[in-house]
């Protein structure tokens, strides 16, 4: 901060200069969006009115260094792209027109200002809208170049910074994630021991299935409503509601029987189980920690054709052959697949938090120059930092 405070301190003594969208920029070209503009491998990225990249295309009508603004149902987010680019006809794009005056500045004006464009210029209702005729009046301070410069400057390593953590975090989790799937399976492959018994499921665990949701039940839990209604989603997803009862009170497994089909989830609490979930209560033999990674490694193999098989039934199940240790084996590979499981789990939600700090980092600092820029105050708090 100390270098862009120099410099407004010595060229902007009395403040800097605001000027309007309309003022200061040009607006691009936009098309609809259809099949042929649409394709799966195009070279070109295409915006339109979503968060992120909507597709790919053989074709651009915009140059890089230019600024998107969703003007349709994302209306308000803003992007920016440093290559050639589609711009679908659901979002504005704009550059600067003059050289005094850099794109990416404005960008991170208005991404700094993007909560305030969405709560006081995006019209709410059905679709959220941005109105043109609203956007061009909206204001962007316009500092000496060198100014901009600087503030792009340190805006830009910090997004670099930012980037290379995502990347380097997410690679690391997708390597962990990939030694437990190979350690599982190294450790559930029995085919070669001959001594190892096959059991089918219907021999090793009662095999219930699903009914109706309770008519008397919350949407969020009390001390009375207390028991979770559990149907075929994946982790919270798949509470429809609390009930004061429940029907499972026993260690088990529980498989989606449409939508996620095979998806399984270990369970050792009193819940309901409604339609599409299958719930499997193995016997004194087996361990249901064992048979929850066991049928984890057998439907992740599994590939389901979905135009043909819309659900799992008990019968589809019941006859799955599985390899049966004795329990003391079992107990050992579930401690270490448990273990390995833990890990990735303490770094799948580590992991985000660091990135989720590294972004609100980079978004107070984005904050304070543009503050610094407005007011000519610096958060104190940033100010002891530095020091």
């Amino acid at each position: 901060m100390n270098k862009i405070e120099k410099l407004i301190y010595e060229l902007c003594p009395n403040g800097v200069e605001y000027k309007r969208i309309k003022d200061i920029a040009i607006f691009g070209t936009t098309n609809l969006v259809n099949k042929k503009s649409n394709i799966e491998n195009g070279k070109y990225p295409i915006y339109n009115s979503s968060i992120n990249i909507f597709g790919r295309s053989d074709n651009y009508n915009n140059p890089g260094d230019s600024i998107i603004i969703a003007s349709r149902g994302n209306a308000g987010f803003i992007n920016y792209s440093s290559e050639n680019f589609f711009a679908g006809n659901l979002c504005y794009v704009i550059r600067s027109k003059s050289n005094n005056l850099l794109t990416k500045f404005i960008y991170y004006y208005l991404k700094n200002n993007q909560d305030k464009i969405i709560n006081q210029l995006v019209s709410k209702g059905a679709i959220p809208a941005l109105n043109k005729s609203d956007f061009i009046l909206f204001e962007v301070p316009v500092p000496p170049l060198s100014i901009q410069k600087e503030i792009v400057s340190v805006l830009d390593s910090f997004t670099e910074l930012t980037e290379e953590l995502t990347e380097e975090l997410t690679e690391e989790l997708n390597l962990r994630s990939a030694q437990y799937v190979y350690y599982r399976d190294r450790l559930l492959d029995f085919e070669d021991n001959s001594r190892i018994k096959i059991k089918k499921l219907s021999e090793i665990s009662t095999i219930l299935v699903g009914r109706d949701k309770p008519n008397d039940y919350l949407e969020y839990k009390n001390e009375k409503y207390k028991f979770p209604i559990v149907s075929n989603g994946k982790g919270q997803k798949a509470i429809l509601g609390y009930s004061d009862t429940f029907s499972i009170n026993d260690e088990c497994v529980t498989i989606s029987a449409r939508g996620t089909i095979g998806y399984c989830e270990y369970r050792d609490y009193p819940f309901t189980p409604v339609v599409r979930l299958l719930t499997l209560i193995p016997n004194n033999n087996t361990s249901a920690k064992f048979l929850y990674h066991y049928l984890s490694k057998y439907f992740s193999e599994k590939t389901f054709d979905t135009s043909t098989i819309q659900q799992l039934t008990r019968i589809d199940i019941q006859d799955i052959k599985i390899y049966v240790p004795s329990l003391s084996i079992q107990n050992e590979i579930v401690n270490f697949l448990d273990n390995f499981e833990y890990v990735c789990n303490d770094l799948n939600i580590g992991l985000p938090k660091e990135v989720e700090l590294r972004n609100k980092q980079y978004q107070y600092y984005r904050d304070q120059i543009f503050n610094y820029l407005n007011t000519g105050v610096v958060d104190r708090a940033e100010r002891e930092r530095e020091w």
